[in-house]
């Protein structure tokens, strides 16, 4: 028997139009704090065999070096679980105190190891119990919750620094056949956990909703965001989109993600999964964390403290903004089209930007991990800046039509109207006179 999926409405943020940090518990890894009014805590994960005490500690050391704060290893087995406090004596030689977080799969007699030496303990409860063989059941409420106390006699006696850390990709059979593979399944698969860390009086956990999608996992993190709010939880959330890939693609991923979540007020310590060595995590976790630890601004006083209208039907599933269809050049935006890629051209100061242009295109379609430009956004802050505008279209007229050209004035002295002829688009801002710019408008 599945439950009824609908709820009340839920609230995962508190203001959908103003960054506020989520309130939360701090749980303390070692000597750092993670939550509450706290700076964004930074880690990584080792990728060396953990039994290789030499190569791990070597490679932690960089990880230090580049500004994590915890240090994340890896424990498949008993055995990895007692070596850290090899990899724990070598660190304290080095006159190091770094808090490790142990990583747990499918064990539970290693986790318990685990935590004997580190400080903070991550399960997977996709698979710290349960087992996952694709089987299909339709459990009986009864039966369900006799599965729920099996959990809580192996969890039970596991009591540290303790991470709940559901993954998309290994939700139980038991959860997808209750829940579905979906958000919710996550959220409520972490829920089963904390709810026997609570009947046991245990309040140090830190939870994540981990998944390679990131709008699976933005959907999972804002769930629970919202869901602990209602029962009344304030743990502190681990942020990471799992196997986010490298280069330039993993960070992009990386960002929207994880970012998309800051920017609610959603995380008190991240992680940037990519397949690189680990240090290499770091300046990125730096970068996606650095503006967020600033205060958030307080908001302006001509606005209400709280707005209720949300930016959309339901922030718990994606669901593209429902607008109407425009063109620009030969391009139409919005609708049902694709999103359009908009990039910056490099027409001020140059004699023959026409073939600078050319030439980006050509570099741009010889990768094939990037997309063909589609529309190209110039600034015009002067009378020649208009007629390079003119003289780069005729150029290009006969070269390519998959182009369009968006104009940005420089300033409100901007000579705007000289470069409208030659543009399929002028960017409006507050300081350019409306009922000259619908003048213009209506007149093309």
């Amino acid at each position: 028997m599945k439950p009824a999926l609908s709820t009340p409405p839920l609230r995962h943020t508190l203001d959908f139009y103003s960054r506020r940090r989520r309130r939360t518990r701090v749980v303390m890894v070692g000597k750092v704090p993670v939550g509450g009014s706290h700076h964004i805590a930074l880690q990584s994960m080792t990728t060396t065999d953990t039994m290789d005490t030499e190569k791990t500690v070597a490679q932690s050391l960089r990880m230090l070096e580049a500004g994590c704060q915890i240090v994340r290893i890896t424990t498949p087995t008993v055995e990895d679980s007692r070596n850290l406090e090899a990899i724990k004596n070598a660190f304290l030689k080095r006159g190091l105190d770094v808090p490790i977080a142990a990583d747990v799969h499918f064990k539970p007699a290693a986790a318990m190891t685990a935590a004997e030496f580190a400080e903070k303990v991550r399960i997977n409860p996709g698979n710290f119990v349960d087992g996952k063989r694709f089987l299909t059941r339709d459990y009986t409420d009864a039966e369900y919750a006799a599965e729920l106390e099996r959990i809580e006699a192996a969890f039970t006696p596991l009591v540290d620094a303790l991470r709940i850390g559901t993954n998309h990709g290994s939700l139980s059979d038991r959860i997808m056949n209750r829940y579905g593979d979906s958000p919710l399944g996550m959220v409520e698969s972490a829920l089963e956990y904390v709810r026997v860390c609570e009947k046991n009086g245990y309040h140090d956990v830190i939870l994540s909703m981990k998944a390679s999608n990131p709008k699976v996992m933005i959907e999972a993190y804002r769930l629970l965001a919202a869901r602990m709010a209602d029962c009344g939880m304030d743990y502190p959330f681990h942020l990471g989109v799992t196997e986010a890939g490298d280069g330039e693609d993993g960070r992009i991923k990386s960002a929207i993600g994880i970012g998309s979540l800051l920017e609610d007020g959603i995380g008190d310590t991240i992680r940037v999964s990519l397949t690189e060595d680990p240090e290499f995590e770091i300046p990125v976790c730096r970068d996606l964390a650095r503006r967020f630890d600033a205060p958030a601004a307080a908001p302006a006083g001509n606005r209400r403290e709280h707005i209720d209208l949300p930016y959309c039907a339901d922030p718990f599933s994606y669901e593209r903004r429902k607008v109407d269809s425009v063109r620009i050049g030969p391009f139409r935006l919005g609708g049902e089209h694709p999103v359009r890629v908009v990039t910056p051209w490099p027409h001020r100061g140059q004699a023959d930007a026409g073939a600078a242009i050319l030439a980006f295109l050509e570099a741009q379609l010889k990768a094939p991990t990037t997309l063909e430009p589609e529309v190209l956004e110039g600034e015009v802050a002067s009378d020649d800046d208009a007629r390079r505008l003119g003289a780069t279209r005729d150029a290009l007229k006969a070269e390519t039509s998959r182009l369009a050209f968006l104009v940005r004035p420089a300033s409100p002295a901007a000579p705007w109207k000289a470069a409208t002829p030659f543009a399929h688009a002028l960017v409006w801002t507050e300081s350019l006179p409306e009922a000259e710019v619908l003048a213009e408008a209506k007149a093309r």
